[in-house]
């Protein structure tokens, strides 16, 4: 069986500080999965990478320690308890996401992203702009295909008066919350990266939609690609954990609005784009030249139809064309059977009479 351990233990098992240890895991080395925000690794993954190292690897790390070198051991320790606290700090973040009130603003969960992956704010929002450039490029969706995240969920463009807006609709957030249950918090895998940087070809079109982001994003930022994937794949990974947590909507600064929508008993999250947004697109014409996208009615608000009112028009019989013909046989026949009554009535008062 398995078995795992924290950042902590794992560090001490390998003799390095925890920092070392992170470098080691943005660089790809080791792999490490999210359970209750805590940061975890395997037991055989960790003997994997000392004998991939060397012995001698950790105990140099040991001794000279950037930390130790520039400013002593001392310095060391006091460094090392601040980064342990970050980290624990990272993992509080990401337990108290949810309990945050609606909306959650998109600094929060940079700030999260910051703390539990050690590393700056600012690369942190790079990675979550470029997020947001590759699903509001238009190249994206040629052919006007729809742009699909597996497990998340599928982006759009569509016409917002002569402008193009961007679209979102989630998967349903049950379909989510079971596919979060079967990950366990296991992080992905990300050896692609050196099978990728070492292929001299390197065509990215040829990568699953989360790899070829993540490729569009490092080119943008020039970082590292191991860190941008694991960056954009938590990214949406808390999103999709803030979906699950109940009726929170997630505010992302200057792009739009992630709200939950309702339909009897499936829930799913659509966006409410931001005309600041809207104004960076392209306007519709060359949106359409560009993807082949079809004319769509214009228009510029979400319409919310409640429950109640679905169920009414699901209850209500279509209505079909009328049947002239029919419907002057019918009136017809009724005017016959009136008149044969009233004939009958005065009939039988006449000889009533007599």
């Amino acid at each position: 069986m398995q078995h795992y351990l924290d950042l902590q233990e794992a560090a001490a098992f390998l003799g390095i500080s925890a920092d070392e240890l992170m470098t080691l895991r943005n660089r790809g080395e080791i792999p490490s999965r999210t359970n209750s925000g805590k940061l975890e690794f395997a037991d055989d993954e960790l003997e994997t990478l000392r004998n991939k190292l060397g012995e001698s690897f950790f105990s140099a790390s040991a001794e000279q320690s950037p930390l130790t070198e520039v400013a002593g051991p001392q310095a060391a320790t006091s460094e090392s308890h601040a980064s342990s606290s970050d980290f624990t700090r990272g993992q509080s973040l990401r337990q108290n996401l949810p309990s945050q009130p609606s909306p959650i603003g998109s600094r929060a969960i940079i700030e999260y992203l910051a703390q539990a992956h050690r590393v700056g704010s600012e690369d942190v929002e790079a990675v979550v702009d470029g997020f947001w450039n590759f699903v509001t490029d238009i190249e994206q969706y040629r052919d006007a295909r729809p742009l699909v995240i597996p497990h998340f969920g599928t982006f759009r463009l569509r016409r917002q008066g002569t402008q193009t807006a961007l679209a979102f609709r989630s998967l349903p957030v049950d379909a989510i919350r079971k596919h979060l249950e079967r990950r366990n918090g296991k992080a992905p895998s990300d050896r692609w990266v050196k099978l990728y940087l070492r292929d001299e070809s390197r065509d990215a079109a040829s990568l699953s939609v989360k790899r070829r982001m993540a490729v569009h994003i490092a080119s943008q930022t020039g970082q590292d690609l191991h860190q941008v994937y694991r960056l954009s794949w938590d990214l949406i990974e808390i999103s999709s954990e803030l979906f699950v947590a109940g009726d929170k909507k997630i505010r992302w600064a200057m792009r739009g609005e992630m709200a939950p929508f309702s339909w009897r008993d499936q829930q799913w999250y659509d966006f409410r784009c931001y005309e600041r947004l809207t104004q960076k697109l392209p306007d519709w014409t060359e949106t359409q030249r560009v993807t082949g996208l079809a004319e769509r009615p214009a228009t510029t608000r979400r319409v919310r139809i409640s429950v109640a009112e679905k169920r009414r028009s699901q209850n209500t019989s279509p209505t079909r064309p009328a049947d002239k013909s029919g419907c002057l046989l019918t009136v017809l026949v009724m005017i016959a059977v009136l008149t044969q009554m009233v004939v009958s009535a005065v009939d039988y008062f006449v000889w009533s009479g007599q």
